[in-house]
């Protein structure tokens, strides 16, 4: 009878140790696919803020100076510098840059903004569509074009 406890206490014992390590093995599994993902993430972010760090992002602001003058602000809100800033696709038949010497902008840092002087031609026209197009660290010649209410 003793001999049969013996045996009975050692399988028990041998099914808890099994169990154990299976749990083990299991938990240890969940914790390195989830510690994995948790990577992954912190090198998708990493990557990127360090391709925010190489972008500019040039938009417009315009603001009624007196009758059919404005004032279009173009601001550099990205992180990087942005170099040859040009204006492309503006509407020449109902707006009038003045002071266009001074595109292509030679340099614009992060923050930075310069101002160009327009004139309306056309009272009909509410909205203005400008493409701009620079050079900053992640690409040449970038592109975006803004929609300008005019107020």
């Amino acid at each position: 009878m003793e001999s049969f406890s013996s045996i009975i206490s050692l399988l028990l014992s041998t099914i808890a140790v099994v169990i154990s390590l299976y749990t083990y093995v299991i938990h240890d599994r969940k914790l390195k696919k989830q510690e994995h993902l948790l990577n992954m993430y912190h090198i998708k972010q990493f990557q990127n803020e360090e391709h925010a760090n190489k972008k500019a992002d040039i938009v417009g602001e315009i603001s009624l100076l007196r009758g059919e003058h404005y004032s279009l602000k173009i601001q550099n809100r990205g992180r990087a510098s942005s170099k040859n800033i040009r204006i492309e696709e503006f509407d020449i038949e109902n707006y009038d840059i003045r002071k266009i010497v001074i595109l292509p902008y030679n340099c614009l840092n992060a923050g930075e903004a310069f101002s160009l002087n327009i004139f309306r031609i056309r009272r009909s026209v509410p909205t203005m569509t400008i493409t701009y197009v620079w050079d900053d660290d992640w690409d040449i010649n970038r592109k975006k074009q803004q929609t300008i209410q005019l107020k």
